[in-house]
């Protein structure tokens, strides 16, 4: 398994590097952006508080409006009841206008943060290709899959800060906004009198919170077990799509070092092989000798196989996942309303709830929940940036064993006063890191 120092220590290393490293703009930008995802995590959490104190009043009035218009359906209407009806309907419409006036700002507000924060991540994804960039020696081979982690990783890599980074600031948030509700709403409502439910006492008034601490604690733990190879199915996974991707581009820049000529084409020696053949220009304005290949796809057939069983094998773990994931959403759902529906004919009237208590602590259950599972629920994306930062770092390995060999090597050749000639290779005597190897232990 992948210790929490081999990802984090690359992690804070990058973080080193936009907010402290880079260059002036950019460290603004970066502090800039920070506030912005905090203060759109708290503003989003206000929100949502707004919304749960909106729920209360407005089911409470949908609640009384019709019990009102049912006691008078067989009644005759008087004047004073007339008024109190349409004292009512006057009631509901401006319920609807006042959610209309706490959402309003935050779908405007919305969107502004989120360009702002594309923009952040694509800031900082510019500031590690830069990096990494001024460390490539182009004097030893790279490590395998280099313009993947450098082209492909980063944008990953810089994505994932920004959506994880504001997933979990909106939950810290919105957690930190709802407990209160939770714990309030404990000493209202009584937790269940059956017996199988006993347990629930034991918490006093903190029992719904514990009820939603514990489901996302068996959420959590249960997303681990059935997620716990995908760190690994991604690193292996990212590898042959380099691969693929790399034998592509050679195919069309040098289609002859992919593809084979046919033995039927082959020259004979009654029939020796002109000495110039005649080429053929492409559109791009390079030279292509006129001799037939054979179709590339012999070539591809390895990697085409290892692309579908690690496909086959990612899916496989994502299946599994998936189907906790789901089921155990749905099942949450239910939860609030197992526990406390019940109280809406409850015997005693000291006990009974309203519908619009009902609903608020079935939107504080589902906040609490939520915000406590975030993990779990975003188990798949966390292990595939995880997987990111696994490449991020051999692809910095390298880059270090490379300067450490290129110093190694300066340092021979001064001392001997040697100079390198014109035809010796750049890299001989040095340890080379041949295009396919691997730094380091790639298991998730």
């Amino acid at each position: 398994q992948l210790g929490y120092c081999r990802w984090l220590a690359p992690a804070l290393a990058m973080l080193r590097e936009f907010f402290f490293a880079g260059p002036r703009l950019d460290r603004i930008f970066a502090w800039a952006g920070i506030l912005v995802i905090i203060g759109q995590s708290v503003f989003s959490a206000y929100i949502k508080f707004a919304i749960n104190g909106w729920y209360t009043s407005f089911y409470d009035l949908l609640q009384t409006s019709g019990a009102m218009l049912c006691s008078n359906v067989t009644a005759l209407v008087d004047e004073a009841e007339e008024a109190k009806l349409t004292e009512s309907r006057q009631k509901v419409w401006l319920g609807l206008v006042e959610f209309l006036r706490i959402v309003g700002p935050y779908a405007i507000f919305s969107p502004a943060a989120r360009w702002l924060r594309s923009h952040w991540a694509l800031r900082w994804r510019m500031c590690l290709m830069r990096s990494y960039m001024a460390g490539w020696d182009p004097n030893v081979a790279p490590v395998e899959g280099a313009s993947q982690r450098l082209h492909e990783d980063t944008r990953m890599f810089s994505k994932g800060i920004e959506t994880y980074l504001s997933v979990f600031l909106n939950s810290f948030c919105t957690l930190f906004a709802f407990t209160p509700i939770l714990m309030d709403l404990g000493t209202k409502i009584a937790p269940p009198a059956w017996p199988s439910f006993a347990w629930l006492h034991a918490f006093g008034h903190g029992w719904m919170f514990a009820s939603a601490a514990l489901a996302a604690a068996v959420g959590l733990g249960v997303a681990m077990l059935a997620g716990s190879k995908l760190v690994g199915l991604e690193v292996a996974n990212q590898r042959v799509e380099a691969e693929l991707r790399r034998d592509l581009v050679i195919l069309e820049a040098d289609p002859g070092s992919i593809s084979d000529s046919p033995a039927a084409l082959a020259p004979s020696k009654s029939q020796p092989q002109s000495a110039d053949p005649s080429p053929l220009r492409l559109r791009s304005g390079t030279l292509r000798s006129t001799t037939r290949l054979l179709p590339p796809a012999p070539h591809f057939e390895r990697i085409w196989h290892s692309l579908n069983a690690n496909y086959s094998s990612l899916y496989s773990n994502f299946f599994l996942l998936n189907l906790w994931l789901d089921c155990f959403d749905q099942a949450m759902v239910l939860a609030p309303y197992i526990l406390v529906a019940p109280r809406l004919f409850a015997d005693q009237c000291s006990e009974r709830i309203t519908l619009g208590t009902l609903v608020q602590t079935s939107n504080s259950f589902d906040k609490v929940f939520a915000s406590l599972s975030v993990i779990s629920e975003n188990w798949g994306g966390i292990n595939e940036w995880r997987s990111t930062l696994v490449r991020l770092r051999q692809f910095e390995e390298g880059q270090r064993l490379s300067a450490t060999a290129s110093s190694s090597r300066a340092a021979v050749s001064s001392g001997s006063g040697t100079p390198i000639s014109d035809g010796q290779e750049a890299g001989e005597g040095m340890p080379m890191l041949p295009f396919g190897s691997s730094l380091a232990s790639d298991r998730g």
